[in-house]
């Protein structure tokens, strides 16, 4: 396995984490600051910032795939 390889599924998956990360945080932020529909709006933030993470980590696998063994982890 290429150290790059790892390097880079290791960076995806902090980026990932911190994108939601930081979307909860602006939420957080946006609900002390203004409430009301400022806040709803930046809760379809969090959400939208949250997909790459699931896809990334594939949270809702499904387990009838096949899982192909082109590289071994």
């Amino acid at each position: 396995m290429n150290k790059s390889f790892v390097m880079k599924q290791v960076g995806k998956g902090a980026g990932s984490i911190a994108l939601a990360a930081a979307a909860c945080l602006f939420a957080a932020y946006v609900r002390q600051a203004f409430g009301g529909w400022a806040f709803a709006g930046s809760l379809l933030l969090v959400i939208a910032a949250s997909i790459p993470m699931v896809l990334f980590f594939n949270l809702f696998a499904d387990p009838n795939v096949k899982f192909s063994k082109k590289e071994r982890l």
